[in-house]
């Protein structure tokens, strides 16, 4: 026995609405995955900022104090110090594009597009191998 109309469109509907669940469930899986992606990768850029920071400034003080012992005084090397650190500064700024927005942009470009890429990727496979059977 067949069903009839009524009960065709309730399953055709109870499917749809199932469909449409799953999706957004997943969508919200894939959003999440994208977003925790993306602050893990700013919390190691700024963990990474903290320490290379805190590094210099260690290594500023060894030199400071190493280049006192020459100069007999400290003002002299926390001057040389001071300008390395400006001169650094000043190409960070003048360069933040190539040192810091593209590189960050392309990660964050990967990680918001890079499956949509590989399903591109993967149909035009599959276009060229069904194009070859026949």
């Amino acid at each position: 026995m067949s069903q009839s109309t009524p009960g065709k469109y309730k399953t055709f509907i109870k499917d749809g609405r199932e469909y449409l669940h799953t999706r957004y469930d997943l969508l919200r899986l894939e959003l999440l995955e994208k977003v925790s992606s993306m602050v893990s990768l700013l919390i190691m850029v700024m963990v990474g900022l903290v320490l290379v920071t805190s590094i210099w400034i260690y290594i500023s003080c060894i030199l400071v104090v190493w280049m006192g012992k020459f100069f007999g005084s400290l003002l002299p090397p926390l001057a040389i110090m001071a300008g390395f650190s400006a001169l650094i500064l000043g190409v960070i700024i003048v360069f933040r594009k190539q040192i810091i927005l593209n590189p960050l942009i392309g990660r964050f470009s990967k990680i918001l597009f890079d499956d949509f890429v590989e399903e591109e990727e993967e149909d035009d496979e599959e276009h060229e191998n069904d194009a070859k059977t026949e």
